[in-house]
């Protein structure tokens, strides 16, 4: 149901999120029905989605288990507008808005969603304890925008996207939780580790985007990409230039290196940092991959 690039709130439907690095790589979907209904004499259309859960601890489901989405398409102008909505039982209800059209050589879109509760477990302290809680009783809203640019010549191409994640922690809440780990001794900061990872992990409010390639690079078969990804809300992230070499038809090398970043300045937390705590410091990884076909060795 969504139309953004490296993030997409609006995608209610598939189980997994995009992947920043492969964003075009197919996900897992549920099993679900869906329905067209074309709107005659337009070319608006009414979608409607009965989604079957995933998994059930009797292998059986009831009724009420099922999930519900629809969402109506229509054409303004140039600009393509959804408006759609999502209900399952014992998740928060979401509200949802696109937009996607073309200006020049951009491809344009953008995606709101609203939400009244959401199905994130916060966690409040680590220490005696962790402890977490809900936050069902308030409206959360989510925004991302962004576009997609092909030079004339069909060679260069650039996307670029920012996310708003109004269901992820407040900066100076964020910072409370981490200044508690740091102040932890080594062997409890070993445990509790991978808790404050797991709730941190993508849990900010202000994130961005932006790759940068280009094919036939000098020769016809390099070509070169560049990935940018940053946490805004504490200037952290990671970037990941790429050449790919391709041997013959069904073959192709890549070599990539990957290196985590942090800004110790301006409002950035330095190594306390999403990207640097994830990683456990500041890294440089090295990825070199052969295709074989659809196959990666």
């Amino acid at each position: 149901m969504g139309v953004g690039y490296f993030f997409s709130p609006a995608d209610v439907l598939n189980l997994t999120p995009i992947d920043v690095t492969d964003p075009t790589a197919q996900r897992e979907g549920p099993i679900s029905l869906r329905a067209l209904v074309p709107i005659p004499g337009t070319q608006d259309n009414l979608w409607g989605y009965l989604l079957f859960p995933g998994s059930s601890s009797s292998g059986s489901f009831k009724p009420e288990d099922l999930a519900y989405a629809g969402k109506a398409e229509f054409l303004l102008a140039n600009t393509e507008i959804g408006l759609g909505s999502f209900y399952q039982k014992d998740r928060a209800p979401r509200f949802i808005g696109t937009a996607s059209g073309s200006l020049g050589r951009f491809d344009l879109f953008a995606e709101a969603v609203a939400s009244w509760g959401n199905d994130r477990q916060y966690i409040t302290a680590l220490t005696p304890s962790p402890a977490f809680e809900t936050r069902d009783d308030r409206w959360y809203f989510q925004g991302t925008a962004g576009f997609l640019y092909t030079a004339r010549d069909g060679y260069t191409s650039i996307a670029a996207q920012y996310h708003y994640n109004g269901e992820g922690y407040p900066y100076d809440e964020r910072k409370d939780l981490v200044d508690q780990f740091n102040a932890l001794s080594s062997a409890t900061q070993e445990v509790l580790s991978p808790i404050l990872i797991g709730a941190l992990y993508g849990a900010s409010q202000h994130y961005g985007a932006l790759s940068v390639s280009r094919s036939e690079l000098f020769i016809k078969d390099l070509s070169a990409s560049v990935l940018l990804f940053a946490n805004l809300a504490d200037l952290s992230g990671f970037i990941t230039p790429s050449l790919q070499y391709k041997v013959f038809k069904y073959m192709n090398l890549s070599l990539s290196p990957s290196f985590i970043w942090y800004i110790d300045g301006l409002w950035g937390t330095g190594k306390n940092s999403e990207y640097v705590l994830l990683n456990k410091g500041p890294k440089v990884t090295i990825s070199l991959t052969a295709g074989l076909g659809s196959s990666r060795f």
